[in-house]
Parts: C-alpha cells; structure tokens; sequence
C-alpha cells in the first residue's frame, strides 16, 4: 500500500540507484520535472488528435457528398462553387445545383474543423478551403481540389501521432544521452580526468580505450 514509509524506501532507491549511474541529485530532479512536462505534451497531442480524428472524418464524408453532387449536375451545365454556394443561398429551384451548394458549404465548414488542433473551425481556414474549391472551372478540376482537400486532412491528422513519437524519440535520447565510447561513464570519473589528465591510461584500463581521447578532446 502506499504510505510514508513505502514512499521513502522508493525514494531511496532512486536515489541510490541514480548514484551508481552516475546521476547527481540536480539531474535526478530535472528528469523529474522533464517527465511532468513530456507526459502534459504527450496529452496534450493525443486530445487534438482524438479531435481533428473525428472532425476528420466528418469531413471526408462531407467531401464524398461532394463528389457525388457533382457527378449529378450535367457536366454541360457546370457552376463555379461559389455561384452554387449563392444559388442554394438564394433558394435555387435547381434541386441538384441547391444540393452542390449546400454539400460544398459542409466542406468548407467540416474541413476547417478538420484541420485545426482544436477541432474549431477559423476564419482563415474556411476562406482557405472556399478559394481552392473556387478554382475549379470544371468536373475533373473540382474532383482534383476535392483530392488536395482530403490530402491536407490527411496530413493533418497525422501531425499529432507525428508529435508524440518526437516527443518519446526526443525524452530517450535526453534519458540515454547521445551514443558513443563515454555514454556509460560516470560523470564523475569523466571529471575526475579533467581535472587530473594523468589519469588516462587508469581511466582507459577501465572504460576501454580510446574513451580517454573523447574526454579529453
């Protein structure tokens, strides 16, 4: 159970341990507060993931209805997005132009959404979205927007996993320190060798050789 004593006894061992690597009490605290910041980051990621991951999809299911409005309006009597987004506005009639409008304003709108760590649709976003829906002057061009559009999603969902594997690769490299012939060496013996460097062929008989020479550089 968790108590004062058993509490101590752990801190104890940590402590003990850390001293045989080499880790003085400053490090062993800074890895402390290292590991409270990694651990906030890490979560911090995995919430905007869970929410651009469902704004995501909703989003790409927006675009397929787009897609499929525009494959009903007669590739003869193509409308610009932003003329099919007024003509809706305005209460077209046109049953298959009120339904392209309508399913390219739900793009814009999920696709902001989409993009953002926060799963909050901007401004900046949704004006981005409408301008490259707006240079399609035809079927086959509307379909390649459509595909750009799905790709930043794409992108943009996997930016949060992408953060939290630099955010683990980043702390083991902190933890293990960078590769090499002195990883392993206690700082204090390295220090030890600096400031008495007649100790090379001592320090070498026992972290091999070679080890010295890095020191010492």
């Amino acid at each position: 159970a968790q108590g004062p004593e058993n509490i101590a006894k752990i801190d104890a061992a940590v402590a003990r341990i850390a001293k045989e690597r080499g880790i003085s009490p400053a490090d062993l605290v800074q890895r402390g507060i290292d590991l409270v910041g990694d651990t906030s980051r890490e979560r911090v990621a995995a919430t905007q993931e869970a929410r651009m991951s469902a704004a995501g999809i909703e989003a790409q299911g927006a675009i397929k209805l787009g897609q499929e409005a525009s494959d009903a309006v007669p590739r003869t009597g193509w409308v610009p997005v932003n003329r099919a987004i007024q003509a809706y506005q305005k209460g077209t009639s046109d049953p298959k132009l009120k339904q392209f409008g309508a399913a390219n304003l739900t793009i814009i709108n999920t696709y902001a959404r989409a993009i953002n760590p926060n799963g909050v649709g901007t401004v900046a976003d949704k004006e981005h979205a409408r301008e490259l829906l707006d240079t399609a002057d035809g079927p086959e061009a509307y379909r390649a927007v459509l595909q750009q559009l799905d790709k930043e999603i794409e992108m943009a969902h996997k930016s949060p996993a992408l953060a939290r594997k630099g955010f683990r690769d980043e702390r083991a490299s902190r933890v293990s320190g960078p590769t090499g012939p002195t990883t392993q060496i206690p700082p204090a013996a390295i220090e030890a060798l600096k400031n008495n460097p007649s100790l090379k062929a001592d320090f070498e008989a026992k972290y091999g050789v070679g080890t010295a020479g890095v020191v010492l550089k």
